[in-house]
């Protein structure tokens, strides 16, 4: 969740509005694209445009090879180069899924997915209108997992973050806003979390990227790192229950895993509190990554304090 507003941006200039026109137009021809090509073809192109990523085209390999050799220090050269292969192949089965999945009718998406017991119990809470947060990663498919509980919820929330284009920025809130997704931006202020989650009746929430001075310090993967505090926060001020899911892919086929978050509201909201909260679910997130470390983010720079130390390490001293 953001800390402060966006800079308000100048007065678009007319190369700039060109350029963002174009990209619109390429995403929704793309976007039309893939509605009509089979689910068949679309996840294995996906994998194999990662493939061709990772051998020529390999965009920020060297965080990815880094992030898994800080997460897995007893992996050897031969094991983690053969993960950074397979975490680019997911990469592109997930984008191209992403763009899939926002056309695809709901019988086809049910079809896909497998989570026993998940939906019944979203249902009874739905209905009880006792409101919950979905906290989980980036991993898996959270674009499939947010679609999937728009269709067995009824509806569902989400904090997004804008896109540097507006153009292509409103194609895609439609197209999620379509298919019973409330998307509320990431600069909002936590009244406008809480008013959604309680109107929609639940919150998608992805919690874990570094948030510098603004997080919490936990562990993930033993390594302390500031994280974000807003499932906590928005936990205790929406009176909301949190739900552990996460969604992993297999061959084109889609396994939700969920559990309830156990954690005990106090009666004043406080670090400790906030501490305890963030921590239970990003070892829960741990726990899958390990069983699936192929299918995590591990692009974005997760311990930057870390890089920070390293990086001064290595600075030669000043005479």
């Amino acid at each position: 969740m953001a800390s402060k507003p966006p800079v308000k941006q100048h007065k678009t200039s007319v190369i700039r509005w060109l350029r963002y026109t174009i990209e619109c137009i390429a995403l929704v021809v793309f976007t039309i694209l893939m509605k009509l090509l089979p689910w068949a073809f679309v996840w294995r192109f996906g994998r194999g445009l990662g493939w061709f990523m990772v051998r020529f085209i390999p965009i920020r390999k060297g965080i990815v090879r880094k992030n898994l050799e800080r997460a897995f220090p007893d992996w050897d050269t031969k094991t983690v180069e053969k993960a950074v292969r397979g975490v680019y192949a997911h990469w592109g089965e997930s984008f191209i899924s992403t763009m899939k999945v926002w056309t695809m009718s709901d019988r086809k998406v049910m079809s896909l997915v497998s989570s026993p017991g998940f939906a019944e119990y979203v249902q009874a809470k739905q209905a009880a209108h006792q409101p919950y947060i979905l906290f989980t990663g980036h991993f898996g498919s959270w674009e499939f997992a947010g679609r999937y509980m728009g269709i067995i919820a009824g509806g569902t929330s989400a904090i997004y973050r804008i896109q540097r284009n507006p153009l292509a920025d409103k194609f895609l809130s439609w197209l999620r806003n379509r298919k019973q997704m409330v998307l509320v931006d990431s600069w909002s202020k936590m009244p406008a979390f809480v008013k959604a989650l309680h109107e929609v009746g639940n919150m998608c929430v992805v919690g874990d990227q570094y948030k510098g001075k603004d997080g919490v310090t936990v562990d993930f993967f033993n390594l302390a790192s500031p994280s974000p505090k807003g499932v906590a926060v928005l936990a205790y001020r929406g009176m909301a229950e949190i739900i552990y899911v996460a969604m992993h892919i297999h061959r084109g086929r889609y396994v939700m895993d969920w559990e309830p978050l156990p954690f005990s509201r106090p009666d004043r909201i406080d670090e400790n509190y906030i501490h305890d909260v963030v921590s239970t679910g990003l070892k829960k997130l741990e726990a899958t990554i390990r069983q699936f470390p192929e299918q995590y983010l591990w692009f974005h720079k997760r311990w930057r304090n870390i890089d920070r130390v390293e990086a001064a390490a290595r600075k030669p001293a000043s005479v």
